[in-house]
């Protein structure tokens, strides 16, 4: 349970962050104790960490929500086990094609 609650605070980010805000490069501290995320614009495209947004800007009563195309995983340095401002990608097995899509958000809460 700890680590669903790791990955979910990872995706949280408090700032009122507008795609129109963000500039390439920008570290943005999340909600897991030390660890940010790191925004790259290349033109119209925006990645946070390895995820691509795939819809900017959705105003929620509490925040922004950027839809983005891959659950961020706080990744861990093998050397001292402990967690680093690069996440993990999980990648799709080969085998089995999905049931269902799902979209993941990183969520800016102001």
């Amino acid at each position: 349970m700890d680590m669903l609650a790791d990955i979910l605070k990872y995706h949280v980010v408090e700032a009122n962050a507008l795609g129109t805000s963000l500039s390439n490069g920008d570290e943005l501290e999340t909600l897991l104790d030390g660890e940010s995320v790191e925004v790259m614009v290349s033109g119209s495209n925006v990645r946070i960490n390895d995820a691509n947004v795939i819809v900017a800007d959705i105003i929620a009563n509490n925040g922004i929500i950027h839809a983005i195309d891959t659950v961020l995983l706080p990744g861990r340095d093998e050397t001292t086990d402990s967690p680093t401002n690069r996440p993990t990608r999980r990648t799709k097995s080969p085998t089995k094609k999905p049931v269902v899509s799902v979209i993941f958000m990183i969520v800016f809460v102001y």
